[in-house]
């Protein structure tokens, strides 16, 4: 079944949302070494976060809001980061896929969202996959 344009849109933007409130979290706790890594990342979910809602405004909709809190699960902080960039990735390879040739600002956008988060999963993970967010499915 194929996601509209729209409801990949506020999916990503849940998922950039999520993404802000691990990050958060992880770097309260990260040693000095990943501490940068940690807020380099949130920034980078930030200014994602930002663009999708000023894409789904322009679109005449309402972004959906953060919720409160967000379920962190456990293991190590890089293993944690690299399961949010993974789901993130996955989410915008569902913009790209519900994006046709009439969408090209909405598409131009969330590869650069996907490659910059396949990038962040490279330095969590220290490998590279072929088509980042293909392999996952975003939960």
């Amino acid at each position: 079944m194929a996601i509209d344009v729209l409801d990949s849109l506020q999916a990503a933007l849940d998922g950039e949302n999520a993404a802000m409130y691990a990050y958060s979290y992880l770097g309260a706790r990260a040693t000095a070494g990943v501490e940068a890594a940690m807020r380099s990342a949130f920034v980078s979910h930030r200014t994602q976060r930002d663009a999708l809602a000023g894409i789904i405004v322009g679109l005449k909709a309402t972004p959906h809001a953060a919720l409160p809190a967000y379920s962190i699960p456990s293991g190590s902080a890089s293993s944690v980061a690299l399961g949010v960039e993974n789901r993130c990735c996955a989410l915008y390879a569902n913009v790209i896929d519900a994006t046709s040739s009439s969408d090209a600002a909405v598409r131009a956008a969330a590869i650069d969202a996907l490659t910059s988060c396949a990038l962040w999963a490279t330095h969590w993970s220290r490998t590279t996959v072929a088509f980042p967010g293909l392999d996952h499915e975003p939960s």
